[in-house]
């Protein structure tokens, strides 16, 4: 690999790639892809955002959030109403079929982190994530 091994960015990706895929294949004994794990848990936690506000908490492009959220809709697992303030936003909620899902979704995702966990113990784990969370707001505040 060359210089590439030493470049941060690099490494983060490979892993993120890695880590990501094993987790899709798990997601896929439940139709899900980790795109819409992440769409489904925000929800979930912030019943009532509007598409445009999970859009910006997940960085996902406006056109890639139309589609994900019309196949979770079609799906019957997210429902969408009339926002409360402006009636030409919808606000967001998981419907009770998308709370079960999101329920197995979840516990499989758990089992998946522990795994991950065991690869470096979990003093180490703690120390990546530390690194990782200061990595995103320092990058954030020199807006990239």
């Amino acid at each position: 690999m060359g210089p590439l091994a030493e470049r941060i960015g690099f490494i983060m990706r490979r892993a993120q790639l890695l880590i990501a895929r094993e987790f899709n294949a798990i997601l896929q004994s439940l139709d899900l892809n980790t795109g819409q794990f992440t769409i489904l848990t925000l929800i979930a936690h912030n019943p009532g955002l509007k598409q445009t506000e999970v859009s910006a908490a997940l960085w996902i492009k406006r056109s890639n959030m139309v589609s994900q959220l019309r196949e979770l809709e079609r799906r019957g697992l997210v429902r969408r109403f009339p926002a409360r303030r402006d009636r030409r936003s919808y606000a967001l909620h998981l419907s009770p079929t998308g709370v079960k899902l999101l329920r197995g979704a979840t516990h499989l995702s758990q089992e998946h982190d522990r795994r991950m966990t065991h690869l470096l113990g979990r003093s180490r784990k703690k120390q990546l994530m530390r690194l990782l969370q200061l990595i995103t707001e320092r990058a954030e505040s020199m807006d990239f």
